[in-house]
């Protein structure tokens, strides 16, 4: 809002560089007005005519007839008669004196927005706790989780499935039962399982076709043999501490 200032009852818009009087308003040139602010700030004192060359014009005015002719328009703009002055009066060879009284118009109060809560920031060493904690909570759930998983019975363990005897079948004329007879690829040999008279573990044997050598290629015990090209592979069950392939 522009400020307003009031002299001999017209109103002056200073940002306007407007003289309201009533319906009348009349254009100020600027140099007038900063003449007539000047007169206003010290109303009743003389305001030597080398002063206000020097307020308004920064000494740059030449012979200071441009003072007398912004005197003569504020006298126009204000109707004011120089042999009788109510506004500005001229004192000779020294300068001017404002007569009036000048009075400033107080803008109209507005009330403040009301501006929104200031952002409440966080210090650093509050920052600092507040990881402090979530590490300290972090550490408790891992520790309440490790004594957890320590109190919890071991899963048992599973037991293996024992291997199942075949059908027992007469091969040779060894005593004892004999199991799961394999033909090598060439039909020169037959293998089968059959218990150790001695140890009574389980063994692969190996016996020709056309004779009576049998070979025992195992160690430990074993449940059966596969061809395997002209090898007969034999297969042990998980107690079984080494296999040997049985060339032929």
């Amino acid at each position: 809002m522009n400020r307003t200032l009031r002299v001999a009852g017209k109103r002056i818009d200073v940002g306007a560089l407007r003289l309201i009087d009533g319906d009348d308003t009349r254009r100020i040139t600027p140099k007038a007005l900063a003449v007539l602010l000047e007169l206003a700030r010290e109303p009743g004192h003389t305001r030597t005519r080398d002063e206000l060359l020097l307020r308004v014009w920064h000494g740059r005015a030449g012979d200071g007839d441009v003072l007398t002719q912004v005197v003569k328009e504020l006298r126009r703009l204000f109707d004011d008669d120089p042999t009788a002055p109510r506004v500005i009066e001229t004192v000779p060879r020294v300068g001017y004196r404002l007569l009036a009284e000048p009075c400033w118009d107080l803008p109209a109060k507005v009330d403040p927005v009301p501006s929104a809560p200031p952002l409440r920031r966080r210090s650093t060493a509050g920052w600092v706790r507040l990881a402090g904690a979530i590490a300290t909570g972090l550490i408790l759930i891992m520790a309440a989780a490790y004594l957890l998983l320590r109190r919890m019975p071991a899963p048992a363990a599973m037991p293996l499935p024992l291997p199942v005897p075949a059908t027992p079948q007469i091969l040779t004329a060894e005593p004892g039962a004999e199991f799961a007879p394999h033909l090598s690829p060439d039909g020169s040999r037959v293998a089968y399982v059959a218990q150790d008279a001695e140890t009574g573990l389980t063994r692969i044997y190996v016996r020709g076709t056309s004779a009576a050598a049998t070979f025992t290629p195992t160690r430990g015990s074993a449940t059966s043999a596969r061809p395997y090209g002209r090898q007969m592979v034999p297969r042990l069950p998980s107690c079984a501490t080494r296999t040997v392939p049985a060339s032929l």
